[in-house]
């Protein structure tokens, strides 16, 4: 399974509230949690391995913690997902050229489509209930 889509303004504008204009580790940490709330039946209870090409992310999610509000904010709701998943997470560091998902998250299918992934919709609203506190 794959997903590719632009990041929903309502997050952007969430993150650029603070006065923020570089927003790369948010939207790198973001679909993370885009993921295991799309895929939360196929990731309960597996050991999954994340592939991330920000050093910046990266150290956010092994941490499970980030000084900058709008990364804690994320980390929190990660939080929230990993103690609904019951999952075993580990996060890696890759280079783009070297990640698989890496064209679609430049909205590029193809390569992928010729491998089989089949696309489908991220889960958002899902996501948002979590970030209110509603357990699904």
């Amino acid at each position: 399974l794959m997903f590719g889509d632009w990041v929903p303004d309502v997050w952007v504008q969430k993150w650029k509230a603070g006065g923020k204009k570089q927003l790369i580790c948010q939207a790198e940490i973001f679909p993370i949690l885009v993921s295991k709330a799309t895929w939360r039946a196929e990731l309960k209870h597996r050991s999954i391995l994340w592939f991330i090409d920000n050093n910046s992310a990266l150290s956010a999610v092994i941490r499970s913690f980030s000084p900058v509000i709008e990364n804690y904010e994320l980390l929190v709701l990660n939080a929230r997902l990993d103690l609904q998943l019951q999952s075993l997470h580990w996060y890696s560091r890759v280079p783009s050229k070297s990640n698989l998902s890496d064209s679609a998250s430049r909205l590029d299918f193809k390569e992928l489509e010729t491998f089989g992934f089949l696309r489908c919709e991220p889960q958002y609203e899902s996501l948002m209930s979590i970030e209110s506190g509603v357990v699904a």
